[in-house]
């Protein structure tokens, strides 16, 4: 799994977190245009580590939600240090490293 989709998984299992089609394109292409995110996603799909969880009206996915699987994936594979190393390199990183920045600290009760 690349270091892209372990951000889209760690995000998506955040509460609220960045689930939704639009906060993906709106923080992750910020940060390197062009990010990819459906590319990305679809993997994390296949391995059914996330669900579609919201649907747009014409049936086109919208939002995203963690499974299980995901969870014992991130548990096993999130390395915070890395994760954000790899942010740093992008061409943008300031949105995307905040958020993702915050959402670690929540997690190790910082």
């Amino acid at each position: 799994m690349t270091e892209k989709q372990k951000i889209l998984l760690f995000l998506i299992s955040c509460d609220p977190g960045v689930r939704s089609i639009y906060k993906m394109v709106k923080v992750y292409d910020r940060a390197s245009f062009p990010f990819k995110v459906t590319e990305n996603l679809q993997p994390l799909l296949d391995e059914k580590l996330i669900v579609v969880s919201k649907y747009f009206d014409n049936g086109t996915a919208n939002e995203y939600k963690i499974t299980e699987k995901g969870e014992e994936f991130l548990n096993h594979n999130f390395n915070d240090e890395e994760i954000i190393h790899f942010i740093k390199t992008m061409d943008d990183p300031d949105q995307l490293l905040m958020i993702t920045q915050a959402y670690i600290d929540r997690k190790n009760g910082i």
